[in-house]
């Protein structure tokens, strides 16, 4: 595991980004952050979300309706299993 420092300015740790370019590697999902390559169509998912009534992550929605209960495996199985013994919409 590599790690580094630094010795001027605030402490802070290093991120993804500051590592990757002082490697010097690089790769397409790199220069798609670095360019904004996605930022229109991460904007329109981002508003979609908005609109659908996404406050956070992770928002499950089943068959249409937010589920606002809990994530756990059990409780979402309980959820699906409920939707799917209700008549069709």
């Amino acid at each position: 595991m590599t790690t580094c420092s630094s010795t001027s300015g605030p402490s802070r740790t290093p991120t993804w980004r500051s590592t990757r370019e002082r490697s010097g590697w690089t790769s397409p999902g790199a220069r798609a952050l670095s360019e904004h390559t996605h930022a229109e169509r991460v904007r329109e998912d981002f508003m979609s979300g908005i609109r659908s009534g996404v406050n956070g992550t992770p928002t499950f929605f089943i068959n249409g309706v937010r589920h606002d209960d809990g994530y756990e495996a059990e409780t979402l199985l309980s959820a699906l299993k409920h939707a799917a013994s209700q008549p069709d919409r």
